[in-house]
């Protein structure tokens, strides 16, 4: 889970987008620029991939401003109903959604919401075994809560999901991956305390293969983008437009600024929209708030798990009882007390519940609430988004690239969705490329065969090994 805009403002504002960067590619769609080598990119020894939109405990992977929606729908998701059922996850936090701490901090705020209306030692059933989930688990118990946490997979983590494949050197993480503003929160130091290793991770150390010496347009016409994107958010602000799609806006912006006819492209804009914002929030510029999606999430440093982000849920969860494989089907909220009921027909008895599941679990109807959810609630989870960002990990035997660079960056127009790229080996020391795709073409992509997926890789890391790397 988790994005952070700031990683963008300082790849064009520093120009670190121009080392040796083309703005377009030609309009056939061949290379830009002809090959420096005939030497071919080695096929991986192994690739590890996601398929969020078709996960059934998700159906996505994060929240996000859909255009049409606003903060309140993310206050109005969490407000608790009869003071007997709560709601907690990433999706209802305003201050860091999508993110982790905010997943977190969610947990926490719906513990303290229920811990002011509850008597000593209630029961108490939580719904979900993700990071929100277990954080408001502990809470509870901590304070003398009876406390029973459900989970439909068989296993604790949600979206935090780690696995440890033979010969990878390292776990891999299939769910979240970042600490997002790591001054935001204690994450980093929570991590730390339960054995999961981090490191720095610099999104301005980013490289593009491209050979060209059109760096100065490169970064005039990045930075016209941008700002483009930045003043359609403005203009939504102003007109007090809650409606208008990023993608529209930016383009008004675009007319209105009369930009020339060339200096914007359909490819440099293109690459904007699949790169820079659908990687970023899991859906395309036409799903997302032109007003309020680009000002979720906050600035500042981040950090890259290396340790398996799955462990940090482990531990919180230890002295828990968690009851996996455990799927919530229906919640009967009584006079006094809740009644939870699996789909094996299992049934719970409690005095208040919290239900953590992901946005998309809502969104498909898949818990029955009986009475209905209030209308406030309702709308607000049709309103809001849920994203879908999809990791492609690559393992290759030896590393066949000397670039040290965190962030490799194809900015002309392939036969490959993958044009951005994560370098792990400096930081792990393994040879991994992993690389992201977001909102629709991560759906489209999701349903290719893994030959399919490698071959459109193999495309885009050629463009590297052709500059030399």
């Amino acid at each position: 889970m988790g994005r952070d805009l700031t990683r963008r403002q300082l790849i064009v504002g520093s120009g670190a987008i121009g080392v040796g960067t083309l703005a377009s590619g030609c309009a056939d769609g061949e290379l830009a620029v002809p090959l420096l080598t005939d030497v071919p990119v080695p096929r991986p020894a192994d690739l590890i991939r996601t398929n969020w939109s078709a996960d059934v405990f998700s159906f996505g992977a994060y929240s996000f401003m859909r255009a049409g929606a606003t903060p309140d729908d993310r206050a109005a998701v969490r407000q608790s109903i009869a003071d007997r059922l709560f709601f907690a996850g990433e999706h209802t936090s305003v201050d860091f959604p999508s993110t982790v701490h905010g997943a977190m901090a969610s947990g926490r705020r719906a513990a303290d919401d229920l811990l002011l209306v509850a008597q000593n030692n209630e029961r108490v059933v939580v719904v979900g075994a993700g990071i929100s989930a277990v954080t408001c688990a502990a809470a509870l118990a901590a304070s003398s809560m009876g406390v029973t946490v459900l989970e439909a997979r068989d296993r604790v983590g949600g979206r935090l999901d780690t696995v440890e494949p033979t010969g990878w050197g390292m776990p891999i993480d299939r769910g979240a991956s970042w600490v997002h503003d790591v001054d935001a929160s204690d994450l980093v130091e929570r991590l730390d305390a339960a054995g999961v290793t981090s490191g720095e991770w610099d999104w301005e150390d980013v490289r593009s293969a491209a050979v060209s010496d059109g760096d100065a347009a490169a970064i005039k016409i990045a930075t016209t983008i941008e700002d483009a994107s930045m003043g359609a958010v403005l203009a939504a602000e102003q007109d007090d437009d809650d409606g208008i799609d990023l993608a529209s806006a930016t383009r008004v912006q675009l007319t209105e600024e009369a930009v020339d006819a060339g200096a914007v492209d359909a490819v440099a804009l293109e690459r904007f929209f699949s790169v820079e914002i659908a990687t970023e929030y899991g859906a395309d510029a036409e799903q997302l708030s032109a007003r309020w999606a680009l000002n979720e999430g906050s600035e500042g440093d981040d950090a890259f798990v290396t340790g398996g982000y799955q462990r940090l849920a482990q531990a919180v969860a230890d002295d828990l009882e968690v009851r996996t494989n455990s799927t919530v089907a229906r919640i009967e909220l009584g006079d006094a007390t809740v009644t939870v009921t699996t789909t094996a027909g299992e049934r719970f008895e409690a005095d208040r519940v919290v239900v953590t599941v992901p946005l998309g679990v809502l969104q498909a109807g898949a818990i029955e609430f009986e009475p209905a959810l209030p209308d406030g609630h309702a709308q607000a989870i049709d309103r809001l988004g849920m994203g879908v960002l999809d990791k492609f990990w690559f393992r290759f035997d030896t590393p066949w690239w000397s670039e040290e660079s965190a962030v490799w960056s194809i900015v002309e127009r392939i036969d490959s969705p993958f044009v951005e790229w994560y370098n792990l080996l400096p930081l792990t020391g393994e040879p991994i490329l992993l690389a992201l795709l977001g909102g629709d073409t991560a759906r489209q992509w999701s349903i290719r065969t893994d030959v399919e997926v490698t071959d459109a890789a193999l495309v885009a890391l050629q463009r590297f090994a052709d500059a030399g790397w």
